[in-house]
């Protein structure tokens, strides 16, 4: 987990890469930013992007803001605090894309 001031250069960072491969034509009051990997990361966007000796390999798009708010408010308030995860532990994300209650 990120401190707060790398979390916010995370999403500047990504909101540049979204701009230049979605444009700057979207509606931001309706849609966020959206990147992986997540911007409460020290492998986020900034951290990759602005050291100038490592590829960002990762995802960054507008949308729907209240689908965008949702994982992020989960995993700051459920899952680094449940399983204890402080700023510096490495961690690993698993994810299930087969959807529905598998």
């Amino acid at each position: 987990m990120a401190g707060d001031g790398l979390i916010e250069s995370n999403r500047a960072h990504a909101g540049r890469v979204r701009e230049d491969v979605w444009g700057v034509d979207y509606e931001p009051a309706k849609y966020d930013c959206d990147e992986y990997p997540f911007a409460s990361t020290r492998e986020g966007a900034c951290t990759l992007t602005s050291s100038g000796t490592r590829t960002w390999h990762g995802s960054a798009r507008p949308i729907d803001g209240d689908d965008d708010k949702l994982p992020g408010t989960w995993m700051d308030s459920g899952s680094y605090k449940v399983h204890r995860v402080l700023d510096g532990d490495p961690f690993v994300v698993k994810t299930d894309l087969r959807g529905g209650d598998a």
